[in-house]
């Protein structure tokens, strides 16, 4: 309630109310995930907490929250997106030399 600029008592956000619950649910799933993170799984860790922080931004009034959390995670995804790049220079036929 203390941060909180929505009525909860308005009939569009009680219909909402089980797609929030399920929201709030995978959020903490993705949290629990976390040590993903040392695994060879951290990019699928990192494509889902980029989706979950783009639509943080989009949904709520929190500053600069999203967008600094958003900036680590190409230091998180570092590898997988050099072997990105990497097969896509290979399909585009890009010689790096």
């Amino acid at each position: 309630p203390l941060a909180g600029n929505l009525d909860a008592t308005d009939p569009v956000w009680i219909a909402l109310q089980p797609v929030f619950r399920l929201a709030g649910a995978l959020s903490v799933i993705w949290e629990m995930g976390a040590p993903l993170f040392f695994s060879r799984h951290a990019h699928w860790w990192g494509i889902f907490g980029v989706l979950m922080h783009l639509g943080i931004a989009a949904g709520m009034s929190l500053g600069i929250f999203s967008w600094g959390v958003l900036s680590l995670y190409p230091v998180v995804m570092w590898p997988f997106l050099c072997g990105l790049f990497d097969r896509l220079d290979r399909r585009l036929g890009v010689d790096v030399a």
